[in-house]
């Protein structure tokens, strides 16, 4: 299991290399922040923590923001480490799994690694 400051460091590391990404994508569109935030539609203080690595975009923040660099999502994410720490997964008092991404660690398989064994049509 993941120590709490391996994870925060590898997520800093992570908002970090994104923010870098964005803001390089959006200099070689010659663009302000205010500009690009006003285009997404994304605050402009949100924007400007995104850029400093201060904030974790959610994925239709991330598809907007790529709409409106007009580029590939992808292009935002080129580079970044996949994320190996994960936090302990928590439960509430409830009982329901409050961080069902935590602690997972199962790799996925291979796509196509297995066909389905069955009979045809």
């Amino acid at each position: 299991m993941a120590e709490p400051d391996a994870h925060a460091a590898e997520r800093a590391r992570l908002l970090r290399a994104f923010g870098e990404n964005l803001r390089v994508a959006r200099e070689r569109r010659n663009v302000s922040q205010e500009t690009l935030a006003d285009i997404a539609r994304v605050h402009r203080t949100h924007f400007g923590a995104l850029e400093r690595g201060r904030r974790e975009p959610g994925l239709a923040t991330l598809l907007v923001l790529a709409d409106a660099l007009g580029a590939p999502p992808g292009t935002l994410l080129d580079g970044l480490p996949v994320p190996r720490e994960r936090k302990a997964p928590t439960h509430s008092k409830h009982g329901r799994l409050e961080n069902p991404d935590a602690g997972a660690g199962i790799t996925p398989p291979e796509i196509g690694a297995a066909e389905p064994q069955g009979g045809g049509a």
